[in-house]
């Protein structure tokens, strides 16, 4: 009669798994990993594509808040992911600089799309009076305008800290690792 080995949970799944094959696995984990840290961090690159997918995340919130006159919290996260998975991609792979950056990209990228919002609403204001709009006063007044808007910069910042933390987890270091719980029911 050859020993049954007793139930293993492997990565969520049952299995029987002997212990130098468990010891095996536990040695695919580490070899992973190793490849995995050893790939290159290509961080120019990251940030070239991380300050450009903050621009267009700029362009984006403004476009909806501008066209439907509504700032939507799915979009400010889905901008903060996309910051974050960008880079990562554009990285080759996360590491700690990369969840830096993300962050404050992802932040800026939702001030500078409610800066775009103010400045729609300025020149339209300005259109309806017949005057112009003088643009470097407008930029050097946003401080002004961000505070005098509050609670709508707040919501933007908030959705930009959100989506930040999205995008910092998404920009991390990946850790491979094998889940292994060994169960003392030989029903299971």
């Amino acid at each position: 009669a050859v020993a049954v080995p007793e139930p293993f949970l492997v990565n969520g799944t049952v299995n029987r798994v002997c212990d130098g094959c468990l010891a095996k696995l536990e040695g695919a984990v580490e070899e992973a990993q190793r490849v995995y840290d050893e790939i290159p961090v290509r961080f120019p690159r990251a940030v070239l594509v991380g300050i450009g997918v903050a621009a267009l995340g700029a362009c984006l919130w403004a476009g909806i808040a501008i066209a439907f006159n509504v700032m939507i919290m799915w979009v400010g996260l889905g901008i903060g992911a996309g910051i974050g998975f960008a880079m990562v991609r554009a990285a080759g792979r996360g590491a700690l600089p990369l969840q830096i950056l993300s962050p404050v990209l992802a932040v800026a990228s939702l001030l500078a799309g409610h800066a775009l919002f103010l400045a729609h609403l300025v020149r339209k204001a300005a259109e309806e009076e017949g005057a112009a709009v003088d643009w470097a006063a407008f930029v050097a007044s946003l401080p002004e305008l961000y505070a005098a808007t509050a609670q709508d910069t707040g919501f933007a910042v908030l959705c930009g800290v959100v989506g930040a933390f999205v995008a910092a987890k998404r920009a991390g270091r990946k850790r491979f690792r094998l889940a292994v719980q060994r169960s003392a029911d030989p029903r299971t």
